[in-house]
């Protein structure tokens, strides 16, 4: 069953606002045996909305909209799609005294604005969809094209707190219960590798006539999910095993998860089945670092904490830099990373310490460390490592955001003895 996605809202196509409720629910729909064909995005506009729901129900059986269904003038969704429909728009009581509930249960006094009215407006013959969210109800209704066939069409409201609750409840388990074949997926979290690369060592692992290969990048994290298309779901999670194996020998080291993780999540579990304890000493990520350990539920057993040294000043006096380190070497430098890594360890009396400190941009870069220069430090108690790489100049926070996931794999690979492909990592 194709599934078109319409999402509605003029914050949408002027850039303002980015739709995610629409790749939520391909990503969802897909799992469930659903054919994402196409997402329109269009503003708040009835011929707008029109077209792009021509074009959507001509290329898929259900079509779900996102957005307009609020109590405003601007909220047009409905009235547009009991017109494309050639329905009129029906007022629902029992509509409304659920908005007058939901309104009364959030502690407001008194009744709702009379503009809320508008949205027990649905148009004639369809089906109400409960929002245990807020006000705005979603809407089914079938209607019967020109051409004979007919489409299913969703209307969800816009905010995506309110989108999910509503899909979650009646979209999902509507596509779900009719669909003959079954979706089943894996995710393979990896770090370190080019789009391209990651593309060359995994090229023809899934045949086409078996499913599809996925790739998504963040450099320097990336996933690559492997969809596979069946009807026994028993069979479809065996073949997926066997796949898993192949990746795992494709990527080596380079593969850190089998499910959608982050790299804070494999190294805080990494630390706790080891009982090893960890503390950061931050420069360029300014606590960015510190924070995302922090988002791991039970971290505290084993991150004691960290230090944010931005200036030489606070190298020196927080983390017992060398002066004539930072004299000769500079603030970023192997040297330095190192020695403020063995700052951290010693500082808080942890197994470990790992540093960051780099040039972010958009100035501070020369010809000798161009923006996005970027050193690693990790100390331990047999000794010291780092390395320095060469982000580019690609934005203060992506470069921030990338020395906080190669910092964190630096320390996957150590604590569970990975090799790096340059045969330089720290052992």
């Amino acid at each position: 069953m194709r599934l078109a996605l319409v999402a509605a809202g003029d914050e949408l196509v002027r850039g303002r606002v980015v739709d995610t409720n629409s790749p939520w629910l391909a990503d969802r729909a897909l799992a469930v045996g659903a054919e994402p064909v196409g997402v329109w995005v269009v503003p708040d506009d009835a011929p707008g909305i029109a077209r792009a729901l021509d074009a959507a129900a001509d290329a898929a059986e259900v079509v779900v909209t996102g957005g307009g269904l609020g109590p405003t003038e601007d909220d047009r969704t409905l009235a547009a799609l009991a017109r494309w429909a050639g329905r009129s728009l029906v007022f629902r009581p029992e509509v409304w005294a659920a908005i007058e509930a939901r309104w009364v249960a959030r502690g407001h006094a008194g009744p709702p604005p009379p503009n809320n009215r508008r949205q027990a407006e649905v148009p004639e013959g369809a089906e109400v969809l409960p929002n245990p969210v807020g006000t705005a109800p979603g809407v089914r209704l079938e209607v019967v094209r020109p051409d004979g066939r007919t489409v299913t069409v969703f209307a969800l409201p816009g905010v995506p707190a309110e989108y999910r609750a509503v899909a979650e409840a009646a979209v999902l388990p509507w596509l779900a219960a009719r669909q003959r074949a079954v979706v089943a997926s894996r995710t393979f979290a990896v770090v370190g590798l080019t789009e391209s690369a990651l593309d060359e060592r995994l090229r023809g692992l899934v045949p086409p006539e078996r499913g599809h290969l996925t790739l998504r990048a963040a450099f320097p994290r990336l996933q690559a999910i492997v969809w596979l298309r069946g009807e026994d779901p028993t069979a479809l999670e065996a073949e997926l095993d066997a796949l898993e194996t192949e990746v795992r020998r494709r990527l080596g080291p380079a593969l850190y998860a089998t499910a959608d993780e982050g790299l804070e999540t494999v190294v805080a579990r990494t630390l706790l089945a080891q009982g090893r304890t960890l503390a950061v000493a931050e420069s360029c990520t300014g606590g960015r670092l510190g924070d995302r350990l922090t988002d791991v539920q039970g971290v505290s057993a084993v991150f004691l904490g960290g230090v944010v040294a931005y200036s030489n000043e606070a190298k020196r006096a927080l983390l017992d830099v060398p002066t004539d380190i930072l004299a000769y070497y500079g603030a970023v430098s192997q040297e330095t990373a190192r020695a403020m890594a063995a700052g951290a360890r010693t500082r808080f009396g942890a197994d470990f310490g790992l540093a960051t400190t780099g040039i972010a941009g958009p100035g501070g870069g020369t010809p000798v460390k161009p923006v996005g220069t970027v050193c690693i430090g990790l100390a331990w108690a047999e000794g010291t490592w780092a390395r320095r790489y060469a982000l580019g100049d690609r934005g203060r926070a992506s470069v921030k955001e990338a020395t906080v996931v190669l910092a964190l794999d630096a320390l996957r690979r150590h604590l569970l003895g990975l090799p790096w492909d340059d045969d330089d990592g720290p052992r």
